[in-house]
């Protein structure tokens, strides 16, 4: 399914249509500062946990891996192809300076 596709099947559906009765809940959070692996198209077998698994090494060689785990899904699939969808493994790194940077460069 293309993206223009996906877009005109979910703007055509019913503003009540949700079967699977997915409850959504929109809060005003706290600013967080993250460190975060970014994995694209994520519905690869496997990939997600790849990634989770990496930062998971990364927060235990610091001792910070017991803190809060995010998962940020930030592409529609049903709007956005597959392969184009990006989804962030991230973990609660408040106070520690260097978090994001030394996961980008594989510290």
């Amino acid at each position: 399914m293309s993206d223009q596709e996906g877009f005109a099947h979910f703007a055509a559906l019913p503003i009540d249509h949700n079967p699977d009765g997915f409850v959504v809940r929109v809060r005003d959070l706290p600013a967080r500062t993250v460190a975060y692996i970014r994995v694209l198209d994520p519905y690869r077998k496997g990939i997600v946990y790849v990634a989770y698994k990496r930062l998971l090494g990364w927060a235990s060689s610091r001792g910070i891996d017991d803190g809060q785990w995010l998962g940020y899904l930030w592409d529609e699939p049903e709007v956005v192809a597959l392969e184009k969808c990006r989804y962030d493994v991230a973990l609660v790194v408040d106070g520690i300076a260097d978090a994001a940077l030394a996961v980008a460069l594989g510290g």
